[in-house]
């Protein structure tokens, strides 16, 4: 006998609420802002309208130009993704009001509204032309959209530029209301895919629908009641797409309600997929048997209660098909997606293989984080995703209360402690010049931060006219390092020295040599102009390692030498650097012994 395990849950269409606003401006004599906001369809709305909550306002152009194209299609994509979020219409909490503006904020309104296919309401839609003076007035200037501002109290309290998601906007809002600050992130993973079976379930589904099966209990279990006459579904491959991402989305978090708080009006957006959603199943299997899960979803043996998969099945209503399956270590997930028109997409083959999936999450979901990141060296002017050289392992609670953990490639975002040897914006680094920099992200959903070392190699530069002294320090004996040889550089480099850049410029050659010399048993080098302390030292037993650089004859630039009489080794410092030379000596108590050499200017 097999043994599985089932679990099946059934959701209908769900809309999401929020609201088009237009605005005009006056301050009365307590200093707060009042407005006036004409709706679409039901009159006037006021800044008191909506006075105990935290009111978002978007400001956004919803003209058309004579193509039919938006004017400003960052407002439009402002606009979908705030609509179809999930979390900015919070009963009692939060009203998302947008900022109709424009030649015609009317058109634009009513623009907006085509667009969400009616996913807002009217009576939170509105216009006016004097909008951009209120815009003109936040901004202090040119009006920019879209512009988004919180209004609290009678106050506009924050307000950014350059949204181009809900996800921008989150963690500026979330921050006031009571249920708590959240930001969302991106879950990256891969996904093993079972689509050869998934597409039989069309045929199960139209025999159920077609066949002497097609029924359901009454709300008292007394009666089936019997659907006659139901058209067979056709098959959807653009809401294929779709079911793989909800399918990707259900191994990672088995409910209807998505990893990021939103339902499938933001699925469809997200996807592409033209056409409204009106009902899903999924279902959970130890098995990858196709027939096994058809059989849960029917729930023949359920009452009424519990059979909301056979009637979405059984809807008269539906048009349109598709399903998908998720296979992993522990189970086999499958989601079937109904639709009440067929998209026009062409065909596409069955996928059986695994494909990275992107799944979106809000951080609220975090129960912790294990991370690593391997620290790197790089050429000058290289660039690439630090998230190759990032581990990340997630620890969540899923709405059912179940214990998980995925590993996941999620982007950080980077701050970098010397921009100007590597630079970092979002998951990219760019390398600047030179040097060591330590780059640090915080980790969504915690206080937590991983941090990555990143060493920048400068280019050699045949035809300069000088030569580049680098200079590395060892962390685990505190020796500072200096050389111009570019190999050996490296080497050290990689052994686990810090590249600190280059220390100065020195002439190719010069009347004045500096004398290099190593002490074995210290573990130190020594440099210096002074043939009588080399001989000395090497009467003391260190090892003359010839000449190391020339210093300028004509004495440009100082290069100062200073000594820590609390070291037993490696207790000389060199540097042109005169903070560096002045801190050394007044903060930290070495000792100044005056001038080493002479560098070149840059």
């Amino acid at each position: 006998m097999k043994y599985f395990l089932s679990i099946i849950l059934s959701i209908g269409m769900i809309l999401n609420h929020t609201g088009m606003i237009h605005a005009e401006a006056e301050t009365v004599p307590n200093g707060k802002k009042t407005w006036t906001l004409q709706s679409l369809n039901y009159g006037t709305i006021t800044e008191s309208t909506y006075g105990d909550r935290i009111q978002l306002l978007v400001f956004a152009d919803m003209t058309k130009d004579s193509s039919g194209n938006f004017k400003d299609q960052a407002s439009a994509d402002l606009i979908c993704s705030l609509a179809f979020s999930g979390w900015t219409a919070v009963d009692g909490e939060l009203m998302t009001l947008y900022v109709c503006t424009g030649d015609d904020g009317k058109s634009g309104a009513v623009n907006v509204s085509n667009m969400l296919h009616g996913s807002v309401g009217y009576a939170d839609l509105v216009y006016g032309g004097d909008a951009d003076a209120l815009v003109k007035e936040l901004t202090g200037g040119k009006p920019v959209y879209p512009l988004c501002v919180v209004y609290k109290d009678g106050q506009f309290i924050e307000k950014w530029e350059g949204a181009k998601s809900d996800s921008d906007c989150a963690p500026h809002v979330t921050k006031y209301m009571k249920s708590g600050e959240f930001s969302f992130f991106d879950i990256i993973t891969d996904m093993k895919y079972n689509q050869t079976e998934a597409r039989k379930m069309l045929d199960m589904v139209n025999e159920l629908r077609t066949g002497n099966n097609s029924w359901y209990w009454n709300d008292d279990n007394t009666e089936k009641i019997y659907v006659k006459d139901l058209p067979k579904l056709q098959w959807d491959y653009g809401l294929e797409k779709a079911a793989m991402q909800r399918a990707a989305e259900a191994a990672l978090w088995f409910d209807h309600s998505r990893p990021d708080g939103s339902g499938s009006d933001r699925l469809r957006w997200a996807t592409g997929y033209p056409n409204l959603l009106s009902g899903e199943n999924i279902a959970l299997t130890m098995v990858r048997d196709v027939d096994i899960a058809q059989s849960l979803l029917e729930e023949e043996g359920k009452p009424a209660g519990e059979q909301g998969h056979r009637r979405s099945m059984l809807d008269d209503w539906h048009g349109s098909f598709a399903a998908a399956s998720v296979v992993t270590s522990e189970a086999t997930y499958w989601v079937q997606l109904f639709s009440y028109q067929l998209s026009d997409t062409p065909k596409t083959a069955a996928v059986d293989t695994k494909k990275t999936s992107v799944i979106r999450a809000r951080s609220t979901i975090v129960d912790d984080w294990q991370t690593s990141a391997e620290d790197f060296t790089v050429e000058e002017n290289a660039s690439g995703k630090m998230s190759d050289h990032t581990t990340l392992k997630l620890f969540y609670t899923t709405s059912r209360g179940w214990k998980m953990e995925t590993e996941t490639r999620t982007p950080l975002s980077w701050i970098s402690d010397h921009p100007e040897i590597v630079s970092a914006n979002g998951d990219t680094y760019k390398a600047a010049g030179g040097g060591t920099a330590v780059l640090t992200a915080k980790l969504p959903g915690t206080k937590k931060t991983v941090k990555c070392s990143v060493t920048v190699l400068d280019e050699a530069d045949s035809s300069a006219s000088c030569t580049a002294m680098y200079r590395l320090y060892n962390p685990n004996s505190g020796e500072h390092f200096y050389t111009e040889n570019i190999k050996e550089r490296n080497a050290l480099v990689s052994y686990g020295w810090k590249y600190e850049s280059i220390g100065w410029k020195a002439p190719k050659t010069s009347s004045s040599p500096v004398y290099r010399l190593y002490n074995s048993k210290g573990g130190e080098h020594h440099y210096t102009l002074n043939k009588k302390e080399r001989d000395a030292l090497v009467k003391l037993g260190w090892k003359y390692e010839n000449i190391g650089w020339y210093s300028d004859d004509s004495q440009t630039v100082p290069v100062y030498r200073e000594y820590n009489p609390n070291a037993f080794s490696n207790n000389h410092n060199y540097t042109p650097n005169k903070k560096e030379h002045n801190a050394l000596i007044s903060k930290y108590g070495w000792k100044d012994e005056g001038i080493a050499w002479y560098g070149l200017n840059d």
